[in-house]
């Protein structure tokens, strides 16, 4: 059963949705079950939503003692870790979207990129593999001094380097890669360094400046990763449920917020 929960008069304010078992009529009430039989929560505020999680599954029988916790602890293996939580989830989703296209504004959510760093840092492993950003920032000098020639010649991804061509974009991203060599990889080692918690070579510890420098970097690459959610196999990876929960509702990434503090998402109080 689903229940809204207001933090405010207005049901288009502040709210939760909650979902418990079968048996507990759904509406708005002041009386909740208790909260350790709590299934799934999303959070709304107006138009926006945030923070669907699931916390408890309902898919195991009862001689698994009565299902398993799923809120920051093992669930089970991916593939049915998302399957059950777009199924939970969803049917909080149905309601949070009913309730805040009220006012007829458009409906926005936000979702975390859970698995972001050890995705990039898995992908630098392998040499930029699985990552066209990363295969993009890692790729070698385009010409050579003692390699003279009157064509410009063809490089490995496809752009020729002629026409005073100082950027590439990426498919996924709108990355800008600098030409010159010293700026790629400046953004290189930064978004190495935010990746593995490793400090730039020269630095002590991975702060501000790093960040700063990777930012471009890193905005594209959470532009890709995301972007993973509604690939077969790729989708199943745990940290992109809530991408997928959205898309399933035809949403799409409009943008990537750059160090945002994603523990307000996942408040309960």
């Amino acid at each position: 059963a689903v229940h809204r929960e207001l933090r405010e008069d207005d049901p288009y304010g502040v709210r939760r949705y909650l979902l418990f078992p079968r048996g507990v009529d759904a509406g708005y009430t002041e009386e909740l079950p208790p909260a350790e039989t709590l299934v799934a929560s999303m959070n709304a505020n107006r138009n926006v939503l945030f923070g669907a999680r699931l916390h408890r599954s309902v898919l195991l029988s009862d001689e698994d003692e009565g299902g398993g916790r799923c809120g920051g602890v093992d669930g089970g293996d991916n593939a049915r870790y998302r399957t059950e939580y777009l199924s939970a989830c969803g049917c909080l989703l149905d309601l949070a979207l009913e309730d805040s296209a009220t006012n007829g504004q458009q409906v926005q959510a936000l979702a975390r990129l859970g698995g972001l760093c050890s995705w990039v840092a898995s992908c630098l492993e392998d040499g930029g593999e699985g990552s066209s950003v990363l295969r993009s920032l890692m790729r070698e000098s385009v010409a050579s001094e003692d390699e003279p020639t009157d064509e410009p010649r063809q490089r490995d991804d496809g752009i020729r380097p002629g026409k005073r061509a100082r950027q590439r974009i990426n498919d996924h991203s709108g990355l800008l890669t600098p030409e010159d060599e010293s700026e790629r990889i400046k953004l290189l080692e930064a978004v190495r360094a935010i990746a593995t918690g490793v400090p730039r070579p020269g630095h002590g510890v991975v702060g501000a400046g790093t960040y700063r420098d990777g930012m471009r970097g890193w905005v594209a690459l959470a532009r890709e990763y995301a972007a993973l959610a509604t690939v077969p196999g790729d989708g199943d990876r745990r940290g992109l449920e809530e991408v997928a929960l959205y898309r399933a509702k035809d949403g799409e990434v409009a943008s990537i917020e750059h160090l945002a503090n994603t523990r307000d998402l996942l408040d309960d109080g």
